[in-house]
């Protein structure tokens, strides 16, 4: 037993109260949580948060996915500046925020699928021109047309539309469009060359239309191709020569 010596006050014994120890721990989480409470961005949150998106001239948060579905929230349209981890959290459950991640993944998913189906549909394509295009080198009837196809398809050419272009007003249409395209680099050829030959003929169709055949030799490289053929009311010569005119004023654009 202590016994105290008169005059001499009782020193008091350190005592924590409840008070005291919920400040105590308050004061440690916070020197030990210091980037909970910051008022800056901190950039480390992107390794959590792959969304995140930090404007440095405006000084707020914004969110990738979001902003790319056009979802009408603050991490999407002015942007965050609660730099909080907890707004983070909150902004990840929020239902816009998931539907966004829901759509972005749904197109990922769906990507490859639309790119073999265009790739499918390309080479159809091509297989249709190249068809069309041996129908008008070789002269056969347009009315040959679907029995080539089907002649093709017999031998396990790949990719042929089942019903689209598959009939005579596709292949003329095909023919028309090759044949543009063939002239227009003829043309180019023709600009680009100092000097040009020219051979005539004159042809009768069986509507007993006088036509003009037009074949052009360019300097350089000998090179002989049929450039046009064009329907004449008269001809004499005069008409031939008015023709090759008109033809060449058109090649000059």
């Amino acid at each position: 037993m202590w016994r105290y010596l008169p005059g001499v006050r009782r020193l008091s014994s350190p005592t924590t109260t409840a008070s005291s120890k919920r400040s105590l721990s308050s004061s440690i989480l916070q020197d030990s949580c210091p980037l909970e409470n910051s008022r800056n961005f901190v950039p480390s949150r992107k390794d959590n948060y792959s969304w995140l998106e930090y404007d440095s001239s405006s000084g707020k948060m914004f969110c990738t996915l979001c902003r790319k579905h056009k979802k009408k929230n603050a991490f999407s349209t002015s942007g965050s500046t609660k730099f909080r981890r907890s707004a983070l959290t909150d902004h990840s459950k929020s239902l816009e925020h998931t539907d966004a991640v829901c759509a972005t993944h749904k197109s990922k998913q769906a990507f490859p699928i639309f790119a073999s189906a265009i790739e499918s549909a390309d080479k159809a394509i091509l297989t249709l021109l190249k068809a069309v295009y041996f129908i008008a080198k070789e002269d056969i009837a347009i009315l040959k047309y679907l029995e080539l196809l089907n002649l093709l398809e017999s031998c396990s050419s790949p990719n042929l539309p089942r019903e689209l272009y598959r009939n005579r007003d596709a292949c003329h249409k095909f023919i028309t469009l090759i044949g543009e395209s063939i002239e227009s680099e003829l043309g180019d050829e023709m600009r680009d060359s100092p000097y040009l030959g020219f051979m005539v003929n004159e042809s009768t169709d069986q509507s007993i239309r006088k036509n003009l055949l037009l074949y052009v030799n360019r300097a350089g490289d000998v090179n002989s191709y049929f450039a046009h053929i064009d329907e004449l009311n008269q001809c004499d010569a005069p008409a031939v020569t008015e023709a090759n005119i008109r033809y060449l004023e058109v090649q000059k654009h």
